[in-house]
Order: C-alpha cells, then structure tokens, then sequence
C-alpha cells in the first residue's frame, strides 16, 4: 500500500494540477522604492479573492498600510492604483510592474495635481503570513523531522471540530528520506482529532505535495510549491456531502523550531474566505523543540 501510493505521488510531483499552480502575485513582498529624493522600503500584499486581485502597501503614507483602488495582472505584466487623500488634494499613485517568479519590479508615478514624481521600486516576495522571517531555514524535507506540539483555533467544518485544539504531530523519513510519514493527534472540545499521512518535495521544481487522511474517511491532497520562506499549497476538489469544498494553506518558516499555517475554505466554487479566530487567521503554532526520530 506505502509503495502504490509513492509511486502515485512521485507521478503527481511530475505534473503540477492546474488547480494548484501557484498565484504569480498573491503573497507579501519587501523592498526598496527609489527616487530623485531617496530611497524608501516599502511592503506590498497582494490577496486573490476569485478573480480579482486587492492589496495593501505601507510604506508611502507615513508608515500606515495603504489599501489599493485597483490591481490588474495579465501574464507577467501588473498595474496598481492607490489614492491617498490629504488637505491639499487627492494624491494618486500609479504603479506599472513586472512579476519574474520571487522578484516583483517595475515604476511608478506620484500625481500630485500640479506636480508628477517618478519613482522605480524592486521587490522579492518574502511569505504569504505578515512574518519577516530573519534565517530561512534551508528547502529540505529534514527541516519538518520530529516531533512537534501545536495549538489552534478553529470552526466546525468538515475537516474536524471547532475550537481550541491542541495536540502533537511528528514527522519520520521513509523510503530512502525521499518521502516524510507524517502523523497527528490531537483533541478539541473534547473530541479527538488524529490522521496521518505522506509528504514529498521536488526540490528541482520546488513542487511539494501532501497526501493526508483523517479520522471519520476525509483524505485530502495538497499540491503546491515551496520557495521562500513560504509553501503554498491548494487542495484537490473534495465533495462532502453534495457541498464541494477546497483548501488553501499558507505554511511559513519562521524559525528553526517554529513555522505556522493559515489556512482558508471556499465552499462550492465560492471565494475563499478565512476559518479561524477573530484576526481573521487560523494559525497552527509548533512551539516544541523537535526530537530527532531515530531510524
């Protein structure tokens, strides 16, 4: 059983679904704007809600997030439009770019009514959770191995209880270290949450897939890539009782011991929208040192 399903995910590695292929813009990204009077960094995220695009960007309005009136990508090529507006009129900002991968560069323009200023900005995409990740650890499966604890807040949906949960999950290699058993248990409102499965990674095309079964006869299979700090990844179609549902989860690397999950649910084609606590994040928090797992 272990070896068809491998040989199965060894298949699926080679041939990235188009529902999982990841979003070209959708993420954070740091960098520096630069003009005739200076230079600024400036954070922009970029959020896909069906087949729009909204963002924020903080860094050209005193240091506050600004929202923005409009984003539009087409292939590789983006334009924005923000509007901020003061005692001596409205100030529009314009921004033109290129979007190659990590890198997000292009130029922008400053309409002051009376005045127009140029500016160039380049960005690298840094994660998709508003995390500055200082060391990134390196984009290897070993990173997970071990044994972890891990606490969250979640509402009822069909991949188990809402709640306070809290639990442990660990993580061996298997076969050769080319795959990663994983396994869970946990409890929420006093009922139990436990499943388990099988994670690979494609360093080559960074292409990570998770396969996972839950308690009850829920399995799941995440495809998505890991570059960055971050792994995106978005579940195959899984239909529950005549409701189709699908799952985004953003897992970022924060620290050699620590990396959190957000995860968000769209409902029969529907946008997705956030399950979790009242920040509008259902965050997973692996706080424990890991233990090594002897094999």
């Amino acid at each position: 059983m272990r070896q068809a399903l491998v040989r199965w995910i060894l298949l699926t590695l080679t041939i990235l679904p188009a529902w999982a292929q990841q979003d070209p813009l959708q993420g954070r990204w740091e960098g520096m704007a630069r003009s005739s009077q200076g230079e600024r960094k400036v954070t922009v995220s970029f959020k896909k809600e069906g087949d729009a695009y909204t963002g924020v960007i903080s860094g050209v309005g005193g240091g506050t997030e600004v929202p923005f009136k409009e984003v539009k990508l087409e292939g590789e090529k983006g334009s924005a439009k923000l509007q901020v507006d003061a005692p001596q009129g409205a100030v529009v900002v314009n921004f033109d770019f290129v979007v190659k991968g990590e890198a997000l560069e292009g130029k922008g323009e400053i309409n002051l009514g009376t005045q127009v200023f140029n500016f160039t900005y380049d960005l690298k995409r840094v994660g998709d959770l508003l995390v500055r990740v200082e060391q990134t650890p390196e984009q290897k499966l070993e990173y997970f191995v071990g044994q972890w604890n891990f606490e969250m807040t979640s509402r009822e949906s069909p991949l188990g209880p809402g709640g306070a949960l809290k639990g442990t999950m660990s993580f061996q290699k298997v076969l050769d270290g080319k795959f990663l058993e994983t396994s869970f248990d946990g409890a929420a409102e006093g009922a139990s949450v436990q499943g388990g499965g099988y994670i690979g990674y494609d360093a080559g095309n960074k292409v990570y897939i998770f396969f996972e079964s839950r308690k009850g006869g829920v399995a799941l299979l995440s495809v998505g890539t890991w570059t960055g700090p971050g792994i995106r990844l978005e579940t195959a179609p899984l239909k529950i009782q005549d409701q189709t549902f699908r799952v985004r989860r953003a897992i970022s690397i924060v620290s050699e011991t620590t990396f959190t999950v957000k995860q968000e649910m769209s409902l029969d084609g529907g946008p997705c929208s956030y399950r979790g606590d009242q920040d509008g994040s259902q965050v997973i928090r692996h706080v424990a040192q890991p233990q090594p797992v002897h094999r």
